[in-house]
């Protein structure tokens, strides 16, 4: 039979010390959220329409596509997010949780079955139906970029932040009077 050693309390708190390092090297970092507070809008772009003919939107939703220029806001309000996509043609609202599937009706009339996760300021958006696709966002300090996935066609949008002016024009020209947000 094996004794247990007795600790004094300064070997108690000398391991209690050591356990709580380990601890805390082990416990992933989130950094700042860059997205807070922020509205991006499309400055720039390649491939959108070679993204949209892989997906099987036809040619007169792809003209469209190609001369709307979003604006993107992602929020967040407890455990929910909301990314809001704006533009002169439409408004999407996304009310998600992370990585809780849902049901989504895309722009383009797909059916999909959606997923978001986040993870350092990366937002991923995996859709998946009869054309499963994935929309990857890196949010930075004055940028987003967002990448298109389907198939083996990759399209890249960026969008600048906007400033401070610019963000109430756009969410009162598009988000807050359509929705009474």
């Amino acid at each position: 039979m094996l004794k247990k050693k007795s600790l004094n309390a300064e070997e108690i708190n000398n391991q209690n010390s050591r356990n709580r390092r380990k601890t805390s090297l082990s416990l992933p970092y989130e950094p700042v959220a860059k997205w807070e507070g922020k509205i991006y809008k499309l400055v720039d772009g390649t491939n959108f329409d070679q993204y949209m003919a892989a997906l099987g939107v036809g040619p007169v939703l792809r003209k469209i596509g190609n001369s709307v220029r979003p604006v993107i806001a992602l929020r967040k309000n407890g455990i929910y997010y909301s990314l809001i996509t704006a533009s002169d043609f439409t408004t999407t609202i996304q009310r998600f949780e992370l990585c809780v599937p849902f049901d989504e009706f895309t722009l383009d009339g797909r059916q999909m079955r959606t997923t978001f996760s986040l993870y350092n300021n990366v937002l991923i958006q995996h859709q998946m139906g009869n054309i499963p696709s994935t929309i990857v966002r890196e949010f930075h300090e004055d940028k987003m970029i967002a990448k298109y996935m389907v198939k083996d066609v990759e399209a890249v949008r960026v969008f600048q932040a906007a400033d401070e002016e610019m963000c109430r024009l756009i969410w009162e020209a598009n988000v807050a009077k359509r929705y009474q947000i």
